[in-house]
């Protein structure tokens, strides 16, 4: 690169393309915000400062999860290229955003998954996914004989990666998936890239006809199930809801007026508006009225909060305790909380559905493969929407239900 020492960030990241065009006022901003964090001195930049910068962003709650990755993006880029390559400063000689521990063994491993899981929490991750990328990191340690983190290199991931498709023969999912659990692991506890792994072996990915039960069928194993499990699993199946969707449903996303369900933060964190099935309505407003008295029980008791989102406690004290952001569908016993230690009331178990659905299923008669997933996806109603020719009508009431919130929104 000609006349590097006087190339701006701006221009870098448009130079080599590491971010898109309308993008690069916004990372440029992040550095900028970075830089006044550290008070304007080079001697401040340290992986350690960068830690503290998104912690404390993370905290303060005044910006979305995706500003925060955002940031993180910018900073990662900016310490490990633009830095290096535009002033020659390394900051991976300077400090390490985590001890990487120098012995060898499981004990050092255990300090690598508690990092992992530290910089996993910062972002935002679900539990899901910190649970996941822990258990692939366990994996890699096994595979490696529990070596010195700090002496493990790209070529131990392309050997676990081949070991993986060729002995263990995985999906292609399943191997795209320890790729990603690695990647985090290097970039945000190791503070490297992965590099060399063009000519990694991948199984080829596998395209897959959906499993759709016939609406006789739905009513079959419907007729088999009682109770709140008949409601959550209609409430799936006709509003076409995942598991996570509706379990991490509140009181406040039903809305009987506008008979629609607001799903918050869904499949890839994005907010959608979907029908209120006209069958559900009346045990659905039963339902409501047992989760009053249930927290009407539970405040008696001395309980009674609920988690809210993010820093949402901060901005708004009385929210934990007030009825419309309780869990639509409540657990049946208080709980602890193992990531914040708060005791509470969390929502209904998944597995706890997914057994019900098993039971149901089974005592349907349908095969063990097929009840798995039967109502789970989206395309399930659509699907059985279309074989009664009002699909395009049941498309248009989806927008007209999504257009009306959005107007409601946009007159306050």
């Amino acid at each position: 690169m000609s006349d590097a020492k006087h190339v701006s960030y701006a221009e870098f990241l448009k130079e080599n393309k590491l971010a898109e065009g309308h993008r690069i006022p916004y990372y440029v901003r992040w550095v900028e915000a970075f830089a006044r964090h550290c008070g304007g001195k080079r001697q401040n930049l340290t992986w350690d400062a960068i830690g503290s910068f998104l912690s404390k962003l993370a905290s303060e709650g005044k910006v979305e999860d995706w500003q925060i990755r955002q940031a993180d993006d910018s900073l990662r880029i900016y310490a490990t290229c633009y830095l290096p390559q535009v002033h020659g400063m390394d900051l991976s000689e300077c400090s390490a955003r985590y001890s990487i521990p120098a012995e060898p063994g499981p004990g050092s491993w255990q300090l690598v998954d508690e990092a992992l899981c530290a910089a996993s929490r910062l972002r935002h991750q679900s539990v899901s996914t910190e649970k996941t990328y822990s258990g692939w990191v366990r994996q890699f340690a096994r595979y490696v004989s529990h070596r010195s983190p700090v002496s493990i290199t790209s070529s131990d991931v392309k050997n676990f990666l081949t070991h993986l498709a060729t002995q263990r023969k995985v999906a292609a999912s399943t191997q795209n998936q320890a790729f990603n659990a690695l990647l985090f692991l290097f970039r945000h506890v190791f503070v490297r890239e992965l590099t060399g792994l063009e000519d990694t072996p991948r199984p080829a990915k596998k395209v897959n006809i959906p499993v759709v039960l016939r609406p006789e069928e739905v009513q079959q194993i419907l007729s088999f199930t009682d109770g709140l499990c008949r409601l959550m699993i209609e409430m799936m199946y006709g509003s076409g809801l995942r598991v996570g969707e509706l379990l991490a449903l509140r009181v406040k996303d039903t809305d009987f007026g506008g008979e629609c369900i607001v799903v918050r933060s869904g499949k890839g964190g994005k907010d959608r508006v979907t029908l209120l099935p006209t069958g559900v309505r009346d045990r659905l407003a039963d339902q409501i009225g047992y989760v009053r008295g249930l927290h009407s029980q539970d405040l008696a008791d001395g309980y009674g909060e609920v988690q809210l989102p993010y820093s949402l406690k901060l901005k708004y004290p009385g929210a934990p305790k007030e009825l419309g952001w309780q869990w639509l569908f409540p657990a049946a016993k208080i709980s602890r909380d193992p990531r914040t230690e708060h005791v509470g009331r969390w929502h209904v178990f998944p597995t706890s559905l997914r057994h019900g659905l098993k039971r149901a299923a089974a005592k349907a008669g349908r095969q063990a493969g097929r009840q798995a997933r039967v109502l789970l996806p989206f395309h399930v109603t659509c699907t059985h929407c279309q074989d009664r020719i009002p699909f395009r009508r049941c498309a248009d009431d989806v927008q007209a239900v999504a257009d009306r919130a959005s107007a409601r929104k946009q007159s306050h």
